[in-house]
């Protein structure tokens, strides 16, 4: 398996408060396919890596280790009006701006 991925499935399950099998429902699999994934019996396919992805919001890059960045940085806007995330882009802007 890929190096850490089992241990950053671990990790970000446990961040989020849940517990295996309310990933696995989330995710559409078994209780028993989530601890094979963490304790590095089995390697999830493409599509369940992805939706572990979402679940988690953070890239697969990260899971898979080619990028040490989580998207923790990242703000999550979903059901946000569109006038909504124009004034966080136009705060983020400024904030910027006061750091240069």
């Amino acid at each position: 398996m890929l190096i850490d991925l089992s241990e950053k499935l671990k990790t970000l399950r446990l961040k989020k408060g849940l517990s295996q099998s309310q990933v696995a429902e989330i995710l559409g699999i078994t209780p028993a396919a989530v601890s094979a994934y963490e304790c590095d019996i089995r390697t999830p396919t493409l599509p369940i890596l992805i939706r572990f992805s979402s679940l988690y919001q953070v890239s697969t890059d990260y899971l898979l280790g080619i990028s040490p960045i989580t998207n923790q940085d990242t703000l999550d806007v979903s059901g946000l009006q569109p006038d909504e995330k124009e004034a966080l882009k136009t705060i983020v802007n400024a904030i910027r701006t006061n750091h240069e």
